[in-house]
């Protein structure tokens, strides 16, 4: 994919995008199938990044 961020910028900027736009533009990157479904099944609730892994050697 060339230049994913500029991508994103270009549709964030200067304009609100809500979750219906952010799927169409998850749809329209033309990743592999499992990594757009992946994205698409993404929310702010559900993603936690690596922070298990980060706060895991605390245990």
């Amino acid at each position: 994919m060339d230049n994913p961020y500029e991508r994103l910028k270009d549709l964030t900027r200067g304009q609100r995008v809500d979750a219906a736009r952010l799927k169409e533009f998850v749809g329209e990157l033309g990743l592999p199938a499992d990594a757009e479904a992946r994205l698409q099944q993404m929310t702010p609730g559900s993603y936690t990044g690596i922070a298990s892994e980060l706060v895991g050697h605390l245990k």
